[in-house]
């Protein structure tokens, strides 16, 4: 049985939290990220904790708040709109830098780094 099959198993029967600790430690930590089956069996109210825990753990928290990772300073907007889009799996179509459409995503992740650095 998986961890993640555990889990639900374990918060089914209502188990005690010390039971289910070693089995989010396991997720948090693992190199492969959650699938999409596994998120949705866990459900958001395991699933946005295992994800903070795992945030924390792979990177520094800022100074002023050690619950979030700072972002990148070195990433362009294109970037951001790859990694977004590639998350989400949107496609994007061939939108050149020319197009109207890539022209407002890079307006959009401007914002974003703008916002970011604030």
């Amino acid at each position: 049985m998986d961890t993640v099959e555990r889990i639900v198993l374990y918060q089914e029967n209502k188990l005690p939290e010390q039971y289910l600790f070693p089995l989010y430690a396991q997720i948090a930590s693992r190199e492969e990220l959650l699938s999409l089956e596994e998120s949705k069996r866990l459900g958001y109210d395991s699933l946005v904790p295992i994800h903070q825990a795992r945030e924390r753990l792979r990177s520094q928290g800022s100074m002023n708040n050690r619950l979030l990772s700072p972002i990148r300073t070195d990433l362009k907007p294109t970037e951001i709109i790859d990694v977004v889009a590639s998350t989400f799996k949107i496609s994007l179509g061939n939108a050149s830098l020319n197009s109207g459409n890539a022209l407002l995503y890079l307006f959009l992740a401007d914002v974003i780094c703008l916002t970011l650095a604030l």
